[in-house]
C-alpha cells in the first residue's frame, strides 16, 4: 500500500548563498579567514547564515582557495625581485663601507699585510656589485694586424 503524504527531501535546503552571485567571493574571504560580520554586511546575509554556509564549504574547496589566493601573482615576483634587489645593493654597500673603514684603521695601525687583504675583498666586493648591476659585460675585442 503507497501512502499518500509527499515525500520529504532529506537533503538540506539549498542555502541562498549558494545561488547568489556572489557566492565565489564569499567563499574566498570564508577561507581567507575575513570575520564573518563583515562578510554578512558586505554581501547582505545574517552572521547565521554566513557561519552555516562556512560550515557546509567542503575543506577541499577552503583549502584550494586559499592555495590559489595566496599563489604569487607574476606582479608580486617582480615586486620581490625589485626588493631583493635592493637588499643586496644595500647589504654590499654597507660592506663596502666597513671594509673601507676596516681599511683606514688598519693604514693608520700600520697594518700593511690587512691593508693588502681588506684591498683585495673591497675590490671583490665591487667586481659583484658591478657584475650584478650588469657594468661588467664580457666584451670580445678583435683586432687586426696591419701589416
Amino acid at each position: 500500500m503507497f501512502s499518500t503524504m509527499p515525500v520529504r527531501d532529506k537533503r538540506a535546503p539549498r542555502s541562498k548563498i549558494a545561488s547568489d552571485p556572489n557566492r565565489v567571493l564569499i567563499e574566498r574571504a570564508l577561507a581567507m579567514g575575513i570575520p564573518m560580520a563583515r562578510i554578512a554586511q558586505r554581501f547582505g546575509y545574517s552572521i547565521p547564515a554566513i557561519q552555516r554556509y562556512r560550515d557546509r564549504m567542503p575543506q577541499q574547496l577552503k583549502a584550494a582557495i586559499v592555495a590559489a589566493a595566496l599563489k604569487p601573482k607574476e606582479a608580486d615576483l617582480d615586486q620581490l625581485r625589485i626588493d631583493e634587489s635592493e637588499g643586496i645593493l644595500g647589504n654590499l654597500a654597507h660592506q663596502r663601507a666597513r671594509l673601507l673603514m676596516s681599511q683606514d684603521e688598519c693604514m693608520d695601525a700600520g697594518a700593511v699585510e690587512q691593508v693588502a687583504r681588506l684591498s683585495g675583498v673591497i675590490h671583490k666586493n665591487i667586481e659583484l656589485t658591478g657584475r650584478y648591476l650588469g657594468l661588467f659585460a664580457q666584451h670580445h675585442v678583435s683586432r687586426r694586424s696591419t701589416s
